[in-house]
């Protein structure tokens, strides 16, 4: 497929850097339950060029003890390509990595 840049204004880019320090009493990563039971996950600070993983889970059917999850790596705010004085170009997020699994609930073990 064709790679493309995205143009961001140099304000906002800077605001985007700034991440800070994570609060100790924070949690790393953040939970959002969607409609329909599927749930992803992120983390709460993405830095520049750093790999990070992102993971849908679903439960396709209640009745059943099975889960879908997928699981994507991701690099964002990639090198810059261009910057001047009205923008900054930078390469486009790339995903490193992608695995799908299903997870089965197994009876829970007789006692003897």
């Amino acid at each position: 497929g064709e790679v493309t840049s995205e143009r961001v204004a140099p304000a906002h880019l800077r605001r985007c850097r700034c991440s800070g320090a994570a609060d100790a009493d924070e949690p790393a990563a953040e939970t959002l339950q969607l409609p329909g039971g599927i749930y992803v996950e992120f983390p709460r600070t993405i830095a520049p060029a750093t790999p990070v993983e992102l993971r849908v889970s679903w439960a396709p059917f209640a009745a059943a003890p099975q889960l879908l999850r997928a699981a994507l790596g991701i690099t964002a705010l990639g090198r810059v390509i261009l910057e001047n004085a009205e923008e900054v170009v930078m390469a486009p997020p790339t995903c490193d990595a992608f695995a799908v699994e299903t997870l089965e609930q197994l009876a829970p073990a007789l006692s003897s």
